[in-house]
């Protein structure tokens, strides 16, 4: 470097004598071309390698761009160079970015290898990817197999649709027995009804037994259908029988708070919007906890387009409702 750096420098004061010169002969304007050149490819690799290391990459375009530059603008690389030096002699210190690029980690629903037992985030998850090995889809069904049904019924009745024939006839078996296990016990309490017209009984012990077994047939019912364990024409028919045993149990026992609430939860499954939401009132008024209540009410309100009835009913509750839905109302309602 010691001996290219003067002799590239030479070169380029040679070129400019010959321009100087003033000669207008080809031979002359050609010289000075190919004095130039010379100068210019050996002063870019020299400048090349002062260069910061952030500057040199890539080395080869690196060099023929400093080629070029100086080729066309003779003497550029020097001052390009010096600008170089006072940029980093006089910069302020750099500060460490604090956000930086990361790769986007790759998304799973569920994983190979569990560890043992599993969270209840974690089964809807893996009971609808198509990803999970069937061995673990199966164990995760396996585990809601005694959970309610009003949680449970929804996604097995997506997986009657499964591609894997094991998940479908679990599923169906799954939600089979809960229907059979709510329909035996309702055969079991309409022979009990029918036997209450035995004439050997007594009149108050009649009144009572048919009282308790309207009320029990009621909720049984109510069950199949707040369990989603029926569905279509057999739902709306299940919710009506619902209704009439609860009409039935109220008109035998007419203080019953717990049953004027069944009966007001019952209307709104089988289109008794008026009986029902005075169901609802009456609970309230036989002793029936308000904050339970209000919310049921404002679903009354809300499906007879009556909106500021919404709005004044959860504006009774001092406190958000527990459950999660209802809790959203209330906060869109209320504010």
């Amino acid at each position: 470097m010691s001996v290219l750096l003067p002799l590239s420098l030479n070169l380029e004061l040679l070129s400019l004598l010959l321009i100087v010169a003033g000669s207008r002969e080809s031979a002359v304007l050609w010289g000075f071309f190919g004095v130039h050149a010379g100068a210019s490819a050996i002063l870019a690799p020299l400048l090349w390698r002062t260069l910061p290391t952030a500057m040199r990459q890539p080395r080869g375009p690196a060099i023929a761009t400093l080629f070029t530059l100086n080729l066309f603008v003779p003497t550029l690389l020097l001052w390009l160079r010096l600008a170089i030096w006072i940029g980093q002699r006089w910069s302020r210190p750099r500060q460490h970015d604090a956000i930086e690029l990361v790769e986007a980690p790759e998304f799973t629903a569920t994983r190979e290898r569990d560890a043992p037992g599993v969270r209840a985030g974690q089964i809807r998850a893996r009971l609808t990817s198509a990803e999970a090995p069937a061995a673990a889809r199966l164990s995760a069904l396996l585990s809601i197999q005694d959970a309610p049904g009003r949680i449970t019924s929804e996604i097995l009745r997506k997986l009657l649709a499964d591609p894997f024939e094991d998940i479908r006839l679990l599923a169906y078996g799954m939600i089979d027995a809960k229907e059979k296990a709510i329909s035996q016990r309702i055969l079991a309490e309409q022979a009990a009804l029918a036997a209450t017209h035995d004439a050997r009984l007594p009149a108050a012990d009649v009144a009572q037994r048919r009282h308790d077994a309207h009320k029990r047939l009621a909720e049984l019912n109510w069950e199949l259908v707040y369990q989603m364990l029926v569905q279509g024409d057999l739902r709306r028919f299940t919710a009506r029988a619902a209704w009439d045993h609860a009409q039935a149990a109220l008109a035998l026992q007419p203080d019953d708070a717990g049953m004027c609430y069944l009966l007001g939860r019952i209307g709104l499954e089988a289109d008794e919007a008026a009986q029902g939401e005075a169901a609802m009132q009456a609970a309230g008024e036989r002793g029936f906890p308000a904050e339970r209540l209000i919310p049921w009410l404002a679903e009354y309100a809300f499906r007879s387009r009556r909106y500021a009835d919404v709005r004044t009913l959860f504006a009774q509750l001092a406190t958000p409702p527990g459950a999660m839905r209802t809790a959203a109302s209330y906060q869109y309602w209320k504010y």
